[in-house]
């Protein structure tokens, strides 16, 4: 008994030991519930890429609109034939935009959400269509500490061609 006292004593007490035995169960208790929350997401993710997939729809088109650290337009219409894209226009101007690595199918969003939340994000919102599965919102923040990796994104006019 007086060697725990002794012990209590010299390293700041009985209040530090509790302080510290508190923190370590809040943590317990937050990466618990985060790992819930990545399973959730996950499951959802893979439900509605599924129910995506069952529709077998190859040629579509769409109006995105995104706000990130990405090049412009924000706001375009993609056309997707084969489950390839075909054309990319600027929502506002008309304008046909240049396709390069910066849009994505249907199918290369599922790929990115699945990647997405296996990394454990800070914030990753969805909501999937309720009949075809494609991904109508998303609201990604990987973590506060890194700038510019942002995404909001919502599709919809989505058409079958």
């Amino acid at each position: 008994m007086i060697a725990s006292k002794n012990f209590l004593s010299r390293n700041g007490g009985l209040n530090k030991f509790i302080r510290l035995f508190i923190a370590l169960l809040i943590l317990l208790i937050y990466s618990a519930c985060s790992d819930d929350n990545l399973i959730s997401q996950t499951y959802d993710i893979r439900a509605a890429k599924e129910q995506w997939e069952k529709t077998n729809i190859e040629d579509y088109h769409a109006e995105v609109e995104r706000i990130c650290y990405c090049a412009a337009p924000f706001r375009y219409t993609i056309s997707v034939e084969d489950g390839e894209i075909v054309q990319i226009r600027n929502s506002e101007t008309g304008e046909a935009v240049e396709l390069n690595e910066g849009y994505s199918t249907i199918d290369e969003l599922f790929i990115w959400l699945q990647q997405a939340a296996s990394h454990d994000p800070k914030k990753l919102d969805l909501e999937f269509h309720p009949e075809l599965g494609y991904p109508t919102f998303i609201d990604y923040n990987q973590s506060d500490n890194i700038a510019d990796e942002e995404l909001l994104l919502r599709v919809h006019n989505f058409e079958k061609n």
